[in-house]
């Protein structure tokens, strides 16, 4: 620390205290062919290529995995009277077979539960399409290992199959406890508590649940519901999932990451160390084909057709219109979408609002409504892709100005009760989904793909789907993966319109075309395969089932080798893996080292993992925790349209100088949480919107990020890594270079640098400016070669004013047209100036980074000309 704090004292050596460095010794391209290191391999072994793409490895990979299986299955048949379940994958044999048996799940302490509790049901839930399978679907479970469930959204299979199967159990005796994932946690909580209602239990008694680190369950606990994360981690940690009689998987169609390599889990776990372990597939949606050729079940005489149960509906009770753009003509016109530009336009907006007041005489038609005030109005369910898009259509439709000014004066006396639904907000407010409003209200909810499934709301009528969803895509340059908007594919359309009808005739609304909608997918690539592999390589290392590659390669839809190599690659060059394993290198593997072991255990990029971890190294860590938490959740600052320049100059000054999206993120957090300490939003005429608007930062997005920080803060004291105690080792004025040090050690090599040691490029710069300083000049084209230049001098510095709020002198250069601006005289070159915005560093003065983003966002400096 000495030495550290040595080096901000003096960050500029003399040439001999100055030590070269040596190069990072990974697997990958920044090994040199002529350069040796302790393995003293030929030039032939370094050999760091990223190597072709395909997916050819999977054959051989798979083709083992197979042989495996029926050599297990094989075993266990031969040894089925004297050999009990296995315990665990470290006990398998080279046939898979387990050396040691284990003793049986505690059956007293698991029939205790049986008589301490009441089974009988307080709820009547027979009117669910799913009872009439009721009997097929527990015989086969009871006799399969691995069954699938086909049903519609909203005919019960989520919370009556569970039950179920517990019912079973204690009629029969037999020892009971399933697991059930769910992909979000809103449907975890909410499915628990509303199968606890049903049978008279409190929440975290016989049933319960368990989202990241909040967890209402017990030793009673015979039901879980988990997000497919916790799941995923305790099978990866356990390497068995004996602890479990059944382990249920839901929503199994949406494909992410997590899901991928669970189910990829959960198939070897089944088929090797817990054989004796149902696993139920569910979903309304999927492509139950490829699931049963996936889990073939391996037995004596090969392998097997998984069982699948198909839920019908039937002869529908009530009938769902759907209707296109093309039929809404007379509600207003919308631009004609794009295959690559997914956007909401403020028209289509101004659609759903005449949309939802025809809805009042279709009401009235259909329903016989005559005094609406005393009417139980049916609910309006409406799919947008995001958060974002939710606010604003929430402010859309709660502006009664803009109601009476798009349908009219009658419009603005409805009373809509409008309610989001979305994976952030509280529980109270998830809560008011599934309430009745009052008689002559009607719901309005603004819901994400959230609503798709899991989640049943009984009175919706009308749904109205705007087709967009926010998918994970990587960049490929800095290989960062964010959510981004596209189209939804068929499947999620369908999923959404299965919501209307439920209890009477139904009308979807589609957002789109029918010619356009016809163009859709029918489903979207799963995350595997489009995503980086960073935190499954991770998770697959943990599970020490052999190389990444072969481990992948098992996955229902294996990434491309390449992804797979070059995600190794990068895992080196962080330091998560060695570049050996057991001491002998290697290209395509590595031994973990334990920044891996912590990264594979925490929520966030490897590369943030890696922040925190140098963060608690050097002291700062509470600085560090807030920094990944912020870039793994949305933006925290706002754009407005009209306001994007004003958005960016408020940035520049929340990153206090340093031009940092993790120094500004940090600054604002700093001061939200100062303020909330001192209940300043409390406080007369001082609101939270009111502050996150006036300096452009997103309050939703802040309450994010501190929830996201205490769940990293939990993970990590879980491994031992806690705050330091007492005062920071730094004083106040060596963090911004030790921020720095840290940035840069967890980014590289994808981090700026403002230093630049082209000379050519800078004499270039020098010539463009005509002879003027490029840190503080700018230069406006096109001035008309017949005008007097001189006589525009006040009136271009007061445009530019008016722009950048920034005054510069002006000259000109007759021949080529030219304007200079130049910014900011007589400034020192350390970078100070007398200014109440930052001062940036380097050299380059900040009024010419407004300038330049005034550009980039296409604002023009214009001024009126003589005659």
């Amino acid at each position: 620390m000495d030495e550290l704090r040595g080096f901000l004292m003096n960050p500029s050596p003399s040439s001999s205290q100055v030590t070269r460095l040596r190069g990072p010794l990974t697997g990958g391209m920044r090994i040199v062919k002529h350069e040796f290191d302790d393995l003293n391999r030929k030039e032939e072994h370094r050999h760091s290529e990223v190597v072709s793409g395909g997916t050819a490895y999977v054959r051989e990979a798979r083709q083992r995995e197979t042989e495996l299986y029926l050599r297990n299955a094989a075993e266990c048949y031969e040894n089925q009277d004297h050999r009990g379940p296995l315990d665990s994958m470290d006990n398998m044999s080279s046939a898979g077979a387990s050396s040691q048996t284990i003793p049986a799940l505690a059956d007293e302490a698991m029939l205790q539960v049986y008589n301490k509790y009441s089974f009988q049901r307080k709820e009547d839930t027979n009117h669910l399409p799913i009872n009439e399978y009721k009997a097929k679907i527990v015989d086969t479970i009871r006799a399969n290992q691995v069954v699938i469930l086909e049903g519609p959204t909203g005919c019960g299979k989520t919370t009556q199959v569970p039950q179920w199967i517990l019912d079973n159990c204690y009629k029969c005796r037999q020892p009971c406890k399933i697991v059930v994932t769910q992909p979000r946690r809103i449907a975890a909580i909410s499915i628990a508590k509303r199968v606890a209602q049903e049978r008279g239990w409190d929440v975290g008694g016989v049933v319960g649940y368990q989202v990241g680190l909040d967890a209402h369950v017990s030793n009673d606990t015979r039901i879980n519901y988990v997000t497919t994360g916790i799941l995923l981690q305790k099978l990866v940690a356990s390497k068995t999932m004996n602890e479990y009689t059944h382990v249920i998987l839901d929503e199994v169609h949406e494909r992410g990451q997590e899901m991928d390599f669970l189910l990829l889990i959960v198939k070897r776990l089944a088929y090797t160390s817990s054989p004796h372990v149902k696993v139920v597939l569910m979903s309304a949606t999927f492509d139950k084909i490829a699931f049963a050729d996936y889990f073939k079940i391996a037995t004596t005489v090969g392998l097997e057709k998984t069982n699948c149960i198909t839920i019908e509906k039937g002869d529908p009770m009530f009938t769902v219109k759907k209707f296109y753009l093309d039929h809404l003509n007379k509600f207003g016109t919308v631009p004609e979408p794009k295959a690559e530009d997914p956007c909401i336009v403020p028209e289509m907006h101004h659609i759903v609002l005449r949309l939802l007041n025809a809805f009042e005489g279709i009401d009235k038609s259909e329903d016989q409504i005559t005094d609406r005030s005393q009417a139980d109005l049916p609910s309006v369910l409406i799919f947008l892709p995001g958060i974002h898009e939710i606010e604003d259509l929430y402010t859309c439709l709660t502006d009664f100005d803009l109601r009476e000014k798009v349908v009219g004066a009658h419009c603005r006396s409805y009373k809509w009760y409008v309610l989001p639904l979305h994976s952030t907000i509280t529980a109270d407010e998830q809560a008011r989904v599934f309430q009745r409003v009052q008689p002559g209200h009607r719901k309005i909810i603004l819901a994400t793909n959230i609503a798709e499934s899991s989640i049943t709301v009984p009175d919706i009528k009308y749904v109205i789907d705007y087709c967009l969803m926010k998918i994970m895509v990587a960049d490929p340059d800095t290989n960062f993966t964010s959510l981004r908007l596209a189209w939804a594919s068929k499947t999620n359309c369908e999923q959404r319109a299965g919501r209307a009808g439920r209890v009477r005739d139904g009308r979807v609304y589609r957002m789109v075309t029918e010619k356009f909608y016809e163009g859709f997918r029918q489903e979207i690539p799963p995350e595997i395969i489009r995503c980086p592999l960073e935190r499954l390589v991770l998770l697959a290392k943990m599970m020490d089932m052999g190389p990444p590659a072969d481990v992948l390669a098992l996955a229902m839809d294996p990434p491309d080798i390449s992804n797979i190599h070059r995600t190794v690659l990068v895992l080196k060059e962080i330091g998560a893996l060695k570049k050996t394993v057991d001491g002998e290198w290697s290209s395509m593997d590595g031994d973990m080292t334990y920044l891996g072991r912590v990264a594979a255990r925490l929520p966030v990029d490897v590369k943030l993992s890696k922040l925190i971890i140098l963060g608690y190294i050097y002291g700062c860590l509470e600085e560090t925790v807030v920094m990944a938490a912020a870039m793994s959740v949305k933006n925290l600052f706002n754009s407005p349209f009209r306001e994007r320049l004003n958005a960016y100059n408020s940035k520049l000054t929340w990153a206090d100088g340093s031009t940092s999206d993790c120094i500004a993120f940090l600054n604002v957090y700093k001061v939200w949480t100062v303020l909330r300490q001192q209940q300043f939003f409390r406080a007369a005429g001082q609101s939270e919107p009111q502050w996150a608007r006036r300096f452009y930062v997103q309050a939703r997005a802040l309450r994010e990020l501190d929830e996201l920080a205490r769940d990293l803060r939990r993970r990590l004291a879980t491994v031992g890594i806690d705050p330091p105690n007492g005062k920071s080792p730094w004083n106040k004025h060596e963090l911004a270079l030790l921020y720095k040090i840290l940035i840069a050690g967890a980014f590289y090599p994808q981090y700026f640098v403002q230093a630049s040691e082209d000379e050519s490029r800078e004499r270039d710069a020098v010539r463009t400016l005509g002879g003027l300083d490029p840190r503080t000049t700018v230069y406006l084209k096109n001035f008309p070669d017949n005008q007097p230049g001189e006589v525009y001098a006040a009136a271009i510095k007061k445009a530019v004013y008016k722009t950048i709020s920034e005054e510069p002198r002006v000259t000109f250069d007759n021949g080529s047209r030219k304007v200079y601006l130049t910014f900011n005289e007589g400034v020192e070159k350390n970078g100070n100036e007398n200014s109440r915005d930052p001062a940036i560093p380097g050299q380059v003065v900040l009024p010419v980074y407004k300038a330049i983003k005034a550009r980039q966002l296409r604002i023009d400096i214009r001024i009126p000309l003589l005659p």
